[in-house]
Protein backbone atom coordinates (compact mmCIF):
# COMPACT_ATOMS: atom_id res chain seq x y z
CA UNK A 1 0.00 0.00 0.00
CA UNK A 2 1.81 3.33 -0.96
CA UNK A 3 0.67 6.57 1.06
CA UNK A 4 0.88 9.88 0.15
CA UNK A 5 2.89 12.12 1.75
CA UNK A 6 0.79 15.20 2.65
CA UNK A 7 2.22 18.28 2.29
CA UNK A 8 2.30 18.86 6.28
CA UNK A 9 5.17 16.48 7.36
CA UNK A 10 8.47 16.50 6.08
CA UNK A 11 10.19 12.97 4.33
CA UNK A 12 11.93 12.45 7.24
CA UNK A 13 9.21 12.54 9.18
CA UNK A 14 6.87 10.97 7.21
CA UNK A 15 9.61 7.74 6.69
CA UNK A 16 9.78 7.19 10.43
CA UNK A 17 5.70 7.11 10.60
CA UNK A 18 5.66 4.78 7.67
CA UNK A 19 8.56 2.38 9.34
CA UNK A 20 6.31 2.77 12.88
CA UNK A 21 2.71 2.04 10.79
CA UNK A 22 3.72 -0.56 9.18
CA UNK A 23 4.71 -2.50 12.88
CA UNK A 24 1.28 -1.10 13.56
CA UNK A 25 -0.87 -3.25 10.72
CA UNK A 26 -4.23 -2.17 12.00
CA UNK A 27 -3.53 1.85 11.19
CA UNK A 28 -1.29 1.20 8.10
CA UNK A 29 -4.27 -0.82 6.53
CA UNK A 30 -6.98 1.31 7.09
CA UNK A 31 -8.96 1.72 4.53
CA UNK A 32 -11.81 4.43 6.39
CA UNK A 33 -9.12 7.41 5.43
CA UNK A 34 -7.67 8.52 2.38
CA UNK A 35 -4.78 8.98 3.65
CA UNK A 36 -4.15 7.13 7.38
CA UNK A 37 -1.28 9.38 8.20
CA UNK A 38 -3.85 11.85 9.20
CA UNK A 39 -5.30 9.13 11.68
CA UNK A 40 -2.16 10.30 13.67
CA UNK A 41 -2.79 14.16 13.51
CA UNK A 42 -3.99 16.15 16.06
CA UNK A 43 -6.02 19.65 15.89
CA UNK A 44 -4.03 22.20 16.72
CA UNK A 45 -1.48 20.63 14.18
CA UNK A 46 -4.39 20.36 11.30
CA UNK A 47 -5.55 23.79 12.33
CA UNK A 48 -2.31 25.29 11.93
CA UNK A 49 -1.65 23.50 8.69
CA UNK A 50 -4.98 24.96 7.53
CA UNK A 51 -4.31 28.54 8.18
CA UNK A 52 -0.46 28.23 6.63
CA UNK A 53 -2.46 26.05 3.52
CA UNK A 54 0.04 22.72 4.25
CA UNK A 55 -3.14 20.56 5.18
CA UNK A 56 -3.84 18.15 2.11
CA UNK A 57 -7.20 17.21 4.26
CA UNK A 58 -8.97 20.50 5.26
CA UNK A 59 -11.87 18.44 5.53
CA UNK A 60 -10.26 16.36 8.56
CA UNK A 61 -12.23 15.94 11.68
CA UNK A 62 -11.37 14.36 15.14
CA UNK A 63 -13.12 12.08 17.64
CA UNK A 64 -11.55 9.95 20.23
CA UNK A 65 -11.43 6.58 20.15
CA UNK A 66 -12.85 3.56 22.34
CA UNK A 67 -9.53 3.54 24.49
CA UNK A 68 -10.20 7.65 24.53
CA UNK A 69 -7.39 8.61 22.29
CA UNK A 70 -7.92 11.23 19.90
CA UNK A 71 -7.60 10.34 16.18
CA UNK A 72 -8.18 12.09 13.17
CA UNK A 73 -10.50 10.57 10.20
CA UNK A 74 -11.42 12.00 6.91
CA UNK A 75 -15.25 11.57 6.39
CA UNK A 76 -17.30 9.96 3.48
CA UNK A 77 -18.06 11.99 0.54
CA UNK A 78 -21.70 11.60 -0.52
CA UNK A 79 -23.34 12.06 -3.78
CA UNK A 80 -25.36 14.17 -4.28
CA UNK A 81 -26.90 15.05 -7.64
CA UNK A 82 -24.08 12.92 -9.62
CA UNK A 83 -21.49 14.70 -7.53
CA UNK A 84 -19.58 13.94 -4.97
CA UNK A 85 -19.87 16.40 -1.66
CA UNK A 86 -18.93 15.56 2.33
Amino acid sequence: MKIHRPRCCDEHTFRLWVRAAKLSSTLYQQTANKNPFCADCMPGYAKKMRQQGLCDYPNIRFRRDEDGFVEGYIPKQKKVNGKHRS
